[in-house]
């Protein structure tokens, strides 16, 4: 908004207020979306994903493969990592969008759309903390870098 307002109307920020030059303020932003667009905000919503009712008997079964595999085998602790991923989102849509009022539909573009990579965590069982592995992956050319991007060729070349 501050930006179109400097761009169409760049007079406006000299404009005296009972509390100074006009800001373009968060709780003025909201108050106009509001009045003169009459539109609020909606969150799209989803269900939760729920813990099954089984976790402590999974959890056991678990235990169990996991033991029987580390007597039978000797796996030394170094060998027994517990990783853990999480997504790192680059650009986040937060399913949250202006609509007008009252809506019954709420329609938010780009929210099946993903902008994200998922970092990948481990620590071994001898306490040895394993770097970071960042993975990338993308069902079209825009998830790739351009051809243009620099040592793009270097990096084809060592295979990423």
């Amino acid at each position: 908004m501050i930006a179109l307002l400097k761009e169409l109307a760049p007079e406006v920020f000299n404009i005296d207020t009972r509390h100074g030059k006009f800001k373009c303020s968060i709780s003025y932003v909201r108050r106009f979306v509001q009045v003169q667009l009459q539109r609020s905000i909606w969150k799209a919503t989803r269900a939760a994903q729920k813990i099954p009712k089984d976790a402590p008997d999974l959890c056991r079964a678990s235990f169990c493969r996991q033991a029987l595999a580390i007597c039978d085998h000797q796996i030394p602790a170094a060998l027994r990592v517990n990783i853990d991923q999480a997504q790192c989102v680059l650009m986040n849509t937060c399913g949250r969008t202006y609509e007008v009022k009252n809506s019954k539909q709420v329609i938010c573009i780009g929210k099946e759309e993903k902008r994200a990579f998922t970092i990948l965590v481990g620590v071994s069982a001898s306490g040895v903390a394993l770097p970071f592995q960042a993975i990338w992956k993308g069902k079209s050319t825009g998830s790739l870098p351009s051809r243009s991007a620099p040592r793009y060729a270097e990096a084809e070349k060592l295979g990423f």
